[in-house]
């Protein structure tokens, strides 16, 4: 199963960036961007006496792509019209914020490698290339290349306790604490305007980047766990936390997809997204809700595969989560079965029943 997942993992990124590759390479920022890099034009003065329309850094290259990036996700906002943008938004912000919770938690594990262990690289490629892109071509395969066999499957040789755990419960508490913090910053760019806007699309952009920088400073004063009764603390903790972010993104599901589509009494603004998905973008400023688009679509199919290969129901748990995506929201549908995981993995390493090595 790992090796067809790892084929399919290649397919999702192969066929996403076929399709967000042309669509980026054709986009057009604004001109006082200048270059995207600054390679070649550097960036125009805001007329006198007018608000620049991005957060300036001062520096060469750097705010070249802020200024290119902000008004990339400030088109986003209405086009190609307000109901596909909120729709879309809310769908990106479900399975993106989800996902980044199940990937930093995780890069605690001793046993993983690669990009899963390497939270900050992952992070910066994927606000750069595109998490739907990132996921399936590095994540999911180093997920997959990590652990040969899911971890909540009984082992036929016991693992060593440390290489199961979890980080300790100051680490997976900081994470959660990070993880608040980021989603209501994402939250806050997808409804502010003006200066506002501009200053939490900056956190946002480079939050993946420094946040992550702070867990191995806090592994030197709160190492991984090594007996099974903190390893099961840590688990616990960490459990909670995927169903605190279920029913969050549950209430955001209601609150931003459901109750929108209650009060107009229609699903037109789902089956304009659909048309606007297959269709594709007629004009420049209709790209960015696209690639957007297209990025949630793609990331919950990676999503799909990452359910059907930890589980031990195959089929039937992958109906149970595309059932519940549409009950409580794809967020918090992958949050609910990651806690499940969590319990899964504590049941089978972590019970006194069953006796595990120390190192």
């Amino acid at each position: 199963m790992r090796s067809a997942g790892l084929v399919t993992s290649i397919g999702i990124a192969v066929g996403t960036g076929l399709l967000l590759g042309p669509l980026m390479l054709s986009w057009k920022p604004p001109t006082e961007c200048g270059d995207i890099f600054g390679a070649d034009d550097l960036l125009l003065p805001p007329p006198a006496g007018a608000t620049d329309l991005f957060f300036r850094t001062g520096i060469v290259g750097l705010d070249n792509g802020i200024c290119a990036l902000t008004h990339f996700f400030k088109d986003a906002q209405t086009r190609p019209s307000v109901p596909i943008a909120q729709l879309s938004s809310a769908l990106l912000f479900s399975v993106f914020v989800a996902m980044g919770l199940f990937q930093a938690l995780e890069s605690t594990r001793r046993t993983a490698r690669g990009f899963i262990a390497w939270p900050a690289i992952t992070g910066t490629l994927s606000q750069i290339f595109g998490v739907s892109f990132v996921v399936p071509a590095l994540w999911l395969p180093t997920f997959f290349y990590s652990y040969p066999t899911p971890l909540a499957k009984k082992p036929l040789v016991a693992l060593p306790v440390a290489d199961v755990s979890l980080g300790s419960v100051a680490l997976v508490g900081l994470i959660g604490l990070g993880a608040v913090a980021f989603a209501t910053i994402y939250l806050l760019m997808t409804v502010a305007t003006d200066q506002v806007f501009q200053l939490a699309f900056v956190v946002f952009q480079f939050w993946p980047t420094f946040f992550p920088l702070l867990w191995p400073i806090l592994r030197l004063v709160s190492p991984n766990p090594t007996t099974k009764p903190a390893a099961g603390v840590a688990s616990v903790v960490a459990s909670a936390l995927y169903r605190f972010f279920a029913l969050a993104l549950a209430l955001h599901y209601y609150t931003a997809i459901v109750a929108p589509l209650v009060r107009a009494r229609s699903i037109d603004a789902v089956v304009a997204s659909v048309h606007f998905l297959v269709a594709g973008p007629t004009t420049n400023s209709a790209m960015p809700q696209w690639f957007l688009l297209v990025d949630a679509v793609s990331l919950f199919t990676s999503q799909c595969l990452l359910v059907l290969s930890e589980s031990s129901g195959r089929l039937a748990t992958l109906v149970h989560f595309l059932v519940g995506s549409v009950v409580v929201g794809p967020g918090a549908a992958l949050a609910l079965f990651c806690a499940t995981r969590e319990d899964a993995i504590r049941s089978t390493h972590f019970t006194t029943g069953y006796k595990s090595k120390r190192r």
